[in-house]
């Protein structure tokens, strides 16, 4: 498992790379696309996502706290 801190991730497509599972704190995100990924047991803490597509992902046990959306597709994602 990863431990990311403060960086920032552009023009990402990890429908293809592959997103690696970890902790990402202070993180930027932007242009990334996420779709249908299995993010459970991820952390997201004090991230931002920006322009990201993040549609019909899973989020088993996922943590985001302090984490914002801007001008992202969240298409089928349930926070509850």
């Amino acid at each position: 498992m990863e431990n990311r801190f403060q960086e920032t991730f552009e023009k990402k497509n990890y429908t293809v790379e592959g997103f690696p599972k970890g902790e990402y704190e202070a993180c930027i995100f932007k242009h990334c696309d996420f779709a249908q990924l299995d993010l459970s047991e991820y952390s997201f803490i004090d991230c931002q996502f920006q322009d990201c597509n993040l549609s019909l992902v899973k989020m088993g046990n996922t943590k985001w706290q302090h984490v914002t959306f801007e001008n992202c597709r969240l298409q089928g994602l349930h926070f509850e």
